[in-house]
């Protein structure tokens, strides 16, 4: 047998014995509750409805494969995948309500606090949860291996893939469309007599009945095809005429492969088809998130298969991420069963190292490849996967803690960190609300992360519920999410507008011409200025769309504000004019991916460093690497990064030496020179900006010291300059002046606070530590 039909025998087959099983004990359940509580559970009258159907129409499948090979209605891989992920969906289904029973029913686990019946049925509905969730597993991964298989095959334009059985699909031939003229005829018709009926080849129709003025210039002389054309499996009995419903799925099927409206779209507005399927998935995300706050928040399990059933939409069907898709769950799999069953302080560095691990190999390949970055792959959504599974690893461990030691020593051993303590994980999740949290629809493509405990809060709406919010709908969602969330998606469309009409002119790309390269200096740093808030159009666009996705689902509440309108800003990741205008180079970071700021001082900076101490060097290099592996390979964000890391430095100094001599006053307002010094400020800052990104959009560290050395390297020049002042005595000079003035700061003593103390947005942990916290200058 082949490997193919092989692996479906086995996965239908295993699935219909573990049907069995579940029967049995869903019967068993459901006697006992009949015989001692004089009703049944709902979940067991599923279960047994869904292992019934399992048990009926998989054998039947199989047998009618065996007997009829590929004739048989059932065995056409379209109808085939669509009952099968029916019933991975019931099997899910069923699983997810045994859960929530048992969670209600048994509270934890079936240990000896329980009678010996209770004990029993708490074992069966182990077992059914168990089995169910293997049955959707199998099944899924099934499914999905058929899917992108026939896809694959589609695209070589084998469009009657779809109505042949799994044993005689063309899987793995060469696509036939330059082997097999338009107007081929059948062997032994003369030049001339074209047939009406299309020709058979390779086990399915290879075309549909075309004109006979039609000339292919491909065909041999006069229009004659290729007389010796394969017809070892002809999808209709010898002899015998297409039926109408077969003739008429196979067109449909031929015309929705030929068809590729994303590419059409992709040519009018002169973007990628990757560009424009991304686009349209965040898009959809709004229509979605409208329908997932309709489930209701009593039915949580339905909730989190609303997510999951949406993210394998976008990803498989729509983005075609098939492979991308099989990665994740492997990593979702692969953290929750090391969370679940990998005790001690090694539990979350575990996790952290393979997700890191995973990522960093799928950055290597897309370095090996020279994808551009409009090209959609795996890394996208995996280095949004990674922050969240990494978060949920010490989310784990910290809810331990809270079991395993005293509440108090656990107090001190966190030193009273007010994000430990609110995001910790106390009761380990069900394998469905895991896979709800990895696959939260709205931020899986590109953001916003979110920690596990949000999730579970917006699942449930447990803070709406607190608050006792409702809207006028009666829903627990307040009022005024749409109005922001709406808002959001104008703002989002209106920076991808910017980005498409200026992008294919305004790049840095635009760098690497002749015609900047002739350009005077002056006219190259202008005209590098407008590419680097162009190239960041995309940017904002992508992060403020899913920003609005989010808050349509109810992510983001951040309280009620002072004109009694609700606020939502906890999904945000930028803020536009806070990067474009910023004061000074920490406002530009501090407005810019927030979130992976977070994740970093959360999961890396707090963490590495030893308990009762203050973050040093190390922590903050350390901090550094993982920021740079986490994004990539390419030698341009190491440029981008350690380049930042001097600007960081030298903006600090800046700012401890010449800042205070130019504040007013406390109660006065901002004199000239203050003003002056900002005006001042934010031009460096912009220029700096600009310089330092450019390498983080070249990618390549060639070219990234190509377009500097285009610029004569005034980012160094500026830095270099800055540094040598401060060093060589102008920090001394600068303090003298604030001693004269009145003004100088008292020598700080060495801080013993703890470093969850210490504010987020005092510390820039996606860059390099500064130099003058190692190295200061003399004063």
């Amino acid at each position: 047998m082949a490997p193919i039909p092989l692996i479906r025998l086995v996965a239908l087959g295993v699935v219909t014995a573990f049907a069995v099983i579940v029967l049995g004990l869903c019967a068993s359940v459901t006697s006992d509750s009949e015989k001692y509580f004089n009703g049944y559970f709902e979940f067991a009258a599923l279960g047994i409805a869904t292992a019934i159907l399992t048990m009926v129409t998989l054998p039947a499948m199989i047998a009618l494969e065996m007997i009829q090979g590929g004739r048989a209605f059932s065995s056409m891989i379209a109808v085939e995948l669509s009952w099968l992920f029916i019933l991975w969906v019931l099997w899910l289904a069923t699983a997810a309500d045994a859960t929530n029973a048992a969670s209600i029913v048994f509270i934890a686990d079936c240990g000896d606090y329980l009678s010996t019946i209770t004990q029993s049925a708490c074992r069966q509905v182990s077992g059914i949860q168990a089995f169910a969730y293997l049955n959707w597993l199998i099944l899924m991964a099934y499914t999905i291996f058929v899917l992108v298989l026939t896809l694959i095959a589609t695209s070589r334009k084998h469009t009657g893939v779809w109505t042949t059985s799994v044993g005689e699909a063309p899987f793995f031939q060469p696509g036939n469309n330059s082997e097999i003229p338009p107007t081929s005829q059948a062997a032994g018709t003369a030049p001339g007599s074209y047939s009406l009926n299309p020709v058979q080849a390779n086990g399915y129709n290879t075309e549909p009945y075309q004109p006979t003025t039609i000339h292919n210039t491909g065909a041999s002389e006069g229009g004659t095809g290729p007389s010796n054309l394969p017809r070892n499996h002809d999808l209709h009995a010898p002899n015998q005429q297409p039926t109408f419903l077969s003739q008429s799925l196979h067109l449909l099927l031929s015309a929705i492969a030929m068809v590729d409206p994303f590419q059409a779209l992709a040519e009018v507005v002169g973007a990628s088809a990757d560009q424009v399927k991304l686009i349209f998935s965040l898009l959809i995300t709004y229509p979605l998130g409208s329908l997932f706050v309709r489930v209701p928040s009593s039915q949580p399990a339905l909730r989190h298969l609303f997510s999951i059933v949406a993210s394998t939409i976008i990803l498989i069907p729509l983005l075609h991420l098939h492979t991308a898709f099989l990665q994740l769950l492997a990593s979702i799999l692969a953290t929750f069963f090391i969370t679940k069953y990998v005790h001690g302080k090694k539990m979350p560095w575990v996790v952290f190292v393979v997700a890191m691990g995973h990522l960093t190999v799928n950055h290597i390949i897309r370095l090996r490849n020279n994808f551009s970055y409009e090209t959609l792959e795996v890394t996208s959504p995996q280095m949004v996967l990674v922050m969240k599974l990494t978060t949920f690893g010490w989310n784990v461990y910290d809810g331990r803690r809270t079991e395993e030691a005293r509440f108090l020593a656990f107090l001190l051993d966190i030193d009273g960190d007010k994000w430990q303590m609110t995001k910790r994980v106390v009761k380990f999740p069900s394998l469905l609300e895991f896979l709800g949290y990895s696959f939260y629809f709205p931020g899986m493509l590109v953001g916003p992360y979110l920690d596990f405990a949000g999730y579970m809060d917006l699942v449930n709406e447990t803070t709406f519920k607190n608050l006792k919010l409702k809207g006028k709908s009666g829903r627990n969602l307040p009022d005024g999410r749409k109005r922001v969330a709406y808002r959001k998606m104008a703002i989002g469309l209106m920076n991808l507008g910017l980005f498409v009409v200026l992008g294919p002119t305004w790049s840095f790309q635009l760098t690497k011409t002749q015609w900047f390269i002739n350009q005077p200096l002056y006219i190259k740093i202008a005209v590098h200025q407008a590419c680097g808030t162009t190239e960041r159009f995309k940017y904002y666009a992508l992060w403020i769309l899913t920003e609005g996705a989010s808050i349509v689902t109810g992510n983001g509440f951040s309280g009620i504000g002072a004109n009694g309108k609700t606020e939502w800003e906890g999904a945000r990741n930028v803020t536009p004019l806070g990067v474009e205008l910023p004061d000074n180079w920490k406002t530009s970071l501090d407005n810019w991916n927030t979130k992976t700021s977070i994740w970093l001082r959360e999961t890396v900076y707090k963490r590495i460093t030893p308990k009762g101490k203050k973050p040093g060097f190390s922590s903050s290099m350390l901090t550094f690497f993982t920021s740079a592996f986490w994004h990539g390979t390419a030698g341009g964000y190491y440029l981008s990064f350690l380049t930042g890391g001097f600007i960081t430095t030298i903006g600090r100094l800046a700012r401890a030496n010449f800042r205070p001599l130019v504040l007013p006053p406390a109660g006065k307002p901002p004199t000239l020179i203050k003003r002056l010094y900002d005006v001042v400020g934010t031009f460096i800052t912009i220029l700096l900006l600009n310089y330092t990104v450019a390498p983080f959009m070249l990618l390549t560290t060639a070219s990234s010291l190509e377009t500097w050395r285009y610029l004569y390297f005034y980012g160094h020049v500026i830095i270099v300059a800055a540094m040598v002042f401060f060093y060589a005595g102008g920090a001394k000079v600068c303090r003298a002046l604030q001693k004269k003035m009145g003004v100088a700061k008292p020598p700080s003593s060495r801080s013993t606070k703890p470093a969850a103390e210490t504010p987020a947005e005092e510390k820039l942990v996606t860059m390099p530590p500064p130099l003058d916290k190692v190295v200061p200058p003399p004063s």
